[in-house]
């Protein structure tokens, strides 16, 4: 079982205590050898001249014999004076000192690289689960979109379907032109609310055709109409000539309808559509010029 990371700071702290403690005592010696030693000195100093008045009546030999004695006494205590000198010991103790703190330092830098190899892992785990995240969240995007879109292609198969059946030939009686067509509603459920905006005109073959101006048109409400049912609708009367409708009938003159039909599905949505159609005689036929479809939701 490993050390954990709190033990780890405990065992510091407690290096650094103890370095701490053993300086201080270190310290403490070595002012306290300092002053034994000064107070030998002048002990020694003291019985040095004691000596000297006992030497003045010893004989020369006896005085040499007792000076190489005392020379090699006095070497062996200067060398143990030199190593027990409270400057050495002190330098002893603060080098002591040094290496544990380096030692500390050492083994401090290798923990912190050892945390920076793990933050450095860390990131590059967090980087790749981002990437995974961004990669799903891509996913989910997509399959958002994908579930929008069947949701939409069920709701189409659903609502209700209008469209232009038919357009039967023009008639023209009492100087009008009349023009009646059906409407289919291909849908699955009913059409509520139905609004309906048509207009008829006659221009010139070689006329350009504009497009209707809806504005302009007066609404007629016509009411709902079922799944897979048909209603008649009957354009705007346009009042013409004998010679206009001659002239229709040559083919110098079309005829051209527009419709609009507003109206709400079963599932809340408003739709749209409209329709364009130019009449072509010789036999008399419908050409279809245009038919869009569009729905907004509202609820």
């Amino acid at each position: 079982m490993g050390i954990t990371v709190l033990q780890k700071r405990i065992i510091v702290k407690s290096i650094c205590t103890t370095v701490f403690v053993l300086t201080v005592v270190g310290v403490a010696v070595c002012v306290w050898l300092g002053q034994r030693e000064a107070g030998s000195v002048d002990s020694g100093n003291y019985s040095a001249s004691e000596k000297q008045g006992s030497q003045n009546n010893v004989t020369p030999i006896q005085h040499a014999d007792a000076s190489d004695g005392r020379q090699q006494a006095q070497n062996y205590k200067n060398y143990a004076q030199e190593w027990l000198d409270p400057i050495v010991i002190l330098t002893a103790l603060l080098v002591v000192g040094v290496i544990v703190t380096a030692y500390i330092y050492w083994r401090q830098l290798k923990e912190m690289q050892k945390t920076v190899a793990l933050v450095g892992g860390q990131e590059k785990t967090m980087r790749d689960q981002l990437s995974a995240m961004q990669g799903q969240l891509s996913a989910m995007q997509e399959q958002s979109k994908f579930i929008g879109q069947q949701v939409e292609l069920v709701v189409i198969s659903e609502i209700a379907y209008l469209g232009l059946a038919e357009l039967l030939p023009p008639v023209f009686a009492d100087n009008v032109l009349i023009i009646v067509g059906k409407i289919v509603n291909g849908g699955r459920t009913p059409a509520w609310g139905i609004i309906r905006r048509l207009r008829v005109g006659v221009i010139e073959k070689d006329s350009a055709i504009k497009e209707p101006n809806w504005t302009d048109v007066e609404e007629t409400d016509a009411g709902i109409l079922l799944a897979s049912q048909e209603f008649t609708i009957t354009f705007p009367e346009k009042a013409i000539n004998a010679e206009l409708w001659r002239a229709i009938a040559n083919a110098s003159y079309k005829i051209v309808v527009d419709g609009e039909l507003r109206y709400f599905d079963s599932l809340g949505g408003l739709n749209f559509y409209s329709f364009g159609a130019t009449y072509k005689v010789n036999p008399w036929r419908a050409l279809q010029r245009y038919q869009q479809h569009r729905r907004e939701k509202i609820n």
